[in-house]
């Protein structure tokens, strides 16, 4: 039976057989004597110190709580022997190891791993963590979190729940694994360096900054194009800022005012798009096209009021790439739409008047069952008239009545004309033909409809109604007051009109 003592590395307390413990010793005593005078050699150590206990943790389970001569030989392997890396500049290996025992430690363990990346953080460093995991830029990542927060905020919810679950990258080993490189002794010497030696330059670049900052200010004091160049930038903020806001909450994200819909774009697209998918492609086309400009004018607002000079590489062309998406967005929109209302049709219907025996015509219009708070002339927002049912839609407008002189040896007639637009004639035709409208000629007594309806599987093209009176000079016309409803000659409406040679009277 081995003898077992009970060590702490890394933090973490395990139990190592003798003989496992000499040669686990001599391996750290080893690698200490390679980064003697190294200034990182204490972090070093930590951090591969750190990594040994992983390593042995991995191996213990429920059955097994001792670590065995086998275990330690098989971390060496991995995290490579010392004597392999020199701490000296002369002696650094510019290329990975090929030696059998690198071919075979990257093992499942070493893997990329998501963890965020509080170096590179605006917020919490999601985006900066899961872009090494995704391979992409991290700009594409918080430019994405930034349009979808400006949508409708659920992207704020995403990025709270990622920050609660993706541990930060703190320790060496960590941070190695976010980047995807095999933790080992090398790479782990060579990763705190590049710290060690960033933290200096940014010590070192820093002061210079602040030096120059103030050598800038007190040759620069009575410097009229230094004081332009603050107000230029302190006007771009102030603009891009309030525009930003009154976008946001003006209307298009908040309360969308679009053709009079009062905020309800599901009602545009029900009537008018027809969910395929071209009322969001407009709406984000005109996100983009506002917000990129806006963005790009704060963020050089920002550095002509800190004198910054510093760019984000490849923003520049990602503003570029989504501005360009917004403009294409928008004329395929656009012209989806557009396309629908180039052809107008028409279904015609003519209703002879013959059975008339007085010379006066009596108008009238139905009640309006369906907008009952709706007022007498008066306009109305289009979709204050318009209720979308099951099986059909309700128009309230548009429906025009007019009247027309014939010659006097004619007998009154009634014109009734179903008009909608389309992609071509026979679209537009047949979607005519499929409107619904009520009217009728009793003897002396026109009746018509303040409604008309369309199957609701018809988008909005324009559909409306003409209905128009033919009638000699000498007839006389009167309305009831629901004429009020249709379109009509303002100062004639509830009265009484007669046709003369010169017109209506």
């Amino acid at each position: 039976m081995n003898k077992t003592i009970s060590i702490n590395i890394g933090g973490a307390i395990f139990n190592i057989e003798e003989d496992a413990f000499l040669i686990l010793q001599s391996y750290l005593e080893s690698i200490k004597l390679n980064f003697v005078g190294d200034p990182g050699a204490s972090e070093i150590m930590a951090d591969i110190e750190g990594r040994i206990a992983e390593l042995f943790a991995q191996r213990m389970d429920e059955k097994k709580n001792v670590v065995v001569k086998q275990d330690v030989e098989e971390v060496i392997a991995i995290m490579g022997q010392p004597e392999d890396y020199a701490s000296s500049d002369d002696t650094k290996k510019e290329e990975p190891r090929n030696d059998n025992n690198s071919n075979n430690t990257n093992t499942s363990h070493d893997r990329r791993r998501v963890y965020r990346d509080k170096d590179d953080a605006y917020v919490a460093g999601v985006c900066s963590g899961l872009s090494y995991y995704l391979g992409w830029d991290p700009m594409i990542l918080r430019i994405g979190f930034v349009l979808l927060a400006l949508l409708g905020g659920s992207a704020i919810l995403v990025y709270i729940i990622f920050w609660a679950v993706i541990p930060a990258a703190k320790t060496t080993a960590e941070k190695l694994k976010m980047r995807g490189e095999t933790v080992n002794i090398d790479n782990i010497r060579r990763f705190v360096n590049q710290e060690a030696k960033s933290a200096s330059e940014n010590i070192n670049n820093a002061g210079a900054k602040l030096r120059s900052t103030f050598e800038r200010g007190a040759s620069r004091g009575n410097d009229l194009g230094y004081f332009i160049k603050k107000a230029i930038g302190l006007v771009l903020v102030f603009f891009s800022i309030s525009m930003l806001i009154g976008f946001i909450t003006g209307g298009f994200v908040a309360n969308f005012q679009l053709f009079g819909a009062g905020g309800d774009l599901q009602k545009v697209n029900d009537l008018i798009f027809k969910d395929t998918g071209t009322i969001w492609m407009l709406v984000f086309g005109i996100i983009l096209i506002v917000l990129i400009p806006l963005m790009g004018m704060l963020l050089t607002g920002v550095r002509l009021l800190i004198d910054s000079t510093k760019r984000v590489r490849g923003l520049n062309w990602a503003f570029l790439f989504l501005f360009v998406c917004g403009i294409v967005m928008i004329i395929m929109g656009s012209g989806n739409v557009f396309r629908e209302f180039r052809r107008n049709g028409q279904i015609t219907r003519k209703i002879e008047m013959d059975s008339i025996t007085t010379d006066t015509i009596v108008v009238n219009v139905n009640a309006d069952t369906i907008f009952t708070g709706r007022s007498y002339n008066e306009d109305h927002e289009f979709f204050d008239l318009v209720e979308l049912q099951q099986t059909r839609t309700i128009y309230g407008e548009p429906i025009s009545f007019r009247i027309e002189q014939i010659d006097n040896d004619e007998k009154p007639y009634l014109i009734v004309e179903k008009l909608s637009n389309g992609y071509s004639l026979i679209d537009a035709g047949e979607r005519a033909s499929r409107i619904e409208y009520d009217y009728s000629v009793d003897g002396n007594v026109v009746t018509v409809d303040p409604l008309f309806t369309t199957p609701s599987t018809d988008p909005y093209r324009a559909q409306y109604i003409n209905v128009t009176l033919y009638a000699p000079e000498g007839m006389h016309i009167s309305f009831n007051k629901n004429i009020g409803f249709i379109s009509w000659y303002d100062e004639h409406r509830e009265s009484t009109v007669e046709v003369t040679e010169d017109g209506i009277e």
